[in-house]
């Protein structure tokens, strides 16, 4: 299960990396990618194929089925935001998102930095706009957890 969790970690750390590089070197407001939307199609697709390997162990371990699908559970909702960000889903809220990346950080500037360098990556023109959406969710954000978000990120 630990080589579940640090798959995961990797990848989200690659990613915001990635970010970080991105707003340390733009001049203009570029994505970090040539086609944002490809590039969110073939993460989805590496995700995918990372967990498929990982249930496929867990036809012989039962017990880290249950520990794929919540690791990946988050990768599934950055991927989402991801999909939103780039214009891939029209369906989406990024709002709906924020919340459930906020249970799972149980941080309010971790949640607003993860969303914003999400959107560095695929919508850099919009960054400031859903770092502001994000802003203006923080009371009801504090307001789902139980300690009212004092807890630090639970990754």
């Amino acid at each position: 299960d630990a080589l579940v969790s640090a798959t995961c970690v990797f990848y989200v750390r690659c990613l915001l990396l990635t970010a970080r590089r991105q707003k340390d070197w733009r001049h203009k407001k570029t994505s970090a990618f040539v086609d944002p939307q490809r590039a969110v199609m073939r993460m989805k697709g590496d995700v995918r194929l990372m967990k498929q390997f990982f249930l496929g162990i867990a036809e012989r371990m039962p017990a880290l089925s249950r520990i794929v699908e919540q690791e990946f559970s988050f990768l599934s909702a950055l991927f989402e935001c991801l999909m939103i960000g780039s214009g891939l889903s029209t369906t989406g809220d990024i709002r709906d998102f924020v919340f459930v990346l906020h249970k799972i950080t149980r941080n309010f500037d971790v949640t607003r930095n993860l969303i914003g360098d999400l959107y560095v990556l695929v919508a850099p023109k919009d960054e400031h706009q859903v770092r502001g959406l994000v802003g203006s969710m923080k009371k009801d954000l504090l307001m789902t957890l139980p300690d009212n978000g004092s807890q630090g990120c639970a990754l």
